[in-house]
């Protein structure tokens, strides 16, 4: 059942990390088009003027944001504080870098670097706009990835990564619903952004003998060329910051990652379930997955009449 839409988006404030290109960019323009007030994070200082022939400027401020640095966070911070009266209602977590290569030859910089912008950050920033987005009873959004549930050992760094913020999310979803603050994630398969060409210059500036496979990387992802462009996210984000109910995931991906993302957790749950030294039998297995699929169907009463009332009421998983 889709959400209900409520006018959320009247003279709210919300910040968007990385945004002066691809999902950011497109996040900041489809929000500022809806009527929000966005202040805009760049991480480069010859940015600040990235929007200023946007049409509709007037409603974007720009700010220089490196989400590692806490100097800017702290800046931020005071900005949202004193100039803002703590009026955000929201964030969105956008920055990131995508990485290319084996890990085994990331030197400890490298790693550091992705992680310090990919899952480290989130935590000081929301950390430090918390005051404002208890307040209001805001909404923080992260921008996760396939790369979160799948692994490509073509980028098992930035998959590390994306697993963790899949983690940090939840958590905070947890941590922050006493507070009224609600927390939500964002999915996307392959889109079409800068942040692919900024990895394969990445890779090639690296000191390694394994450089042939971004050749190979990139001859065999000429579909990731071709894939949706990032309004498609940015679209899910205006979802999770305006639906009257906002859920804890939204997938932005093509019927072809789908299936292939589920058949892959699946196997992953088989081979699991039969590695176990008490593993439940197929029936058990499968009824477990009809339930999770068809709880809010028709049959969902008939069905869990099956379980013969070892799935009690109290043991039933919140749908996500």
């Amino acid at each position: 059942m889709e959400s209900e839409h409520q006018d959320l988006s009247a003279k709210k404030w919300v910040l968007v990390t990385g945004a002066n290109s691809g999902i950011g960019e497109a996040t900041v323009n489809q929000l500022a088009e809806g009527g929000w007030n966005v202040l805009a994070g760049v991480r480069r200082e010859d940015k600040l003027d990235h929007f200023s022939g946007s049409p509709y400027a007037d409603s974007i401020t720009t700010f220089k944001l490196d989400v590692t640095d806490d100097r800017d966070i702290e800046r931020i911070k005071q900005f949202v504080s004193f100039e803002l009266a703590a009026e955000l209602y929201a964030v969105v977590h956008n920055a990131g870098i995508f990485d290319l290569g084996p890990v085994v030859d990331k030197q400890k910089d490298r790693v550091s670097q992705v992680f310090d912008t990919n899952v480290f950050s989130i935590i000081s920033l929301t950390r430090a706009l918390l005051p404002s987005l208890k307040k209001l009873k805001g909404r923080v959004v992260l921008i996760s990835s396939d790369g979160g549930l799948l692994n490509f050992a073509s980028n098992t760094l930035y998959c590390m990564t994306k697993h963790a913020v899949e983690a940090l999310g939840e958590g905070l979803a947890e941590e922050l619903r006493h507070d009224g603050v609600s927390v939500s994630i964002i999915q996307p398969g392959n889109i079409a952004t800068p942040i692919f060409e900024k990895a394969i210059e990445a890779r090639k500036d690296e000191d390694t003998s394994s450089t042939t496979e971004t050749e190979e990387y990139l001859s065999d992802n000429e579909a990731f060329m071709r894939s949706r462009g990032p309004h498609v996210v940015a679209e899910a984000v205006t979802r999770a910051l305006t639906d009257e109910y906002p859920q804890l995931r939204y997938t932005v991906m093509e019927l072809h990652e789908m299936r292939n993302l589920i058949a892959h957790n699946i196997d992953k749950l088989v081979a699991m379930n039969q590695s176990n030294d008490e593993p439940i039998n197929p029936e058990e297995f499968t009824m477990i997955i009809s339930y999770n699929l068809l709880q809010e169907s028709e049959v969902f009463s008939a069905l869990t009449k099956q379980f013969d009332g070892w799935w009690s009421k109290d043991k039933r998983r919140t749908k996500r």
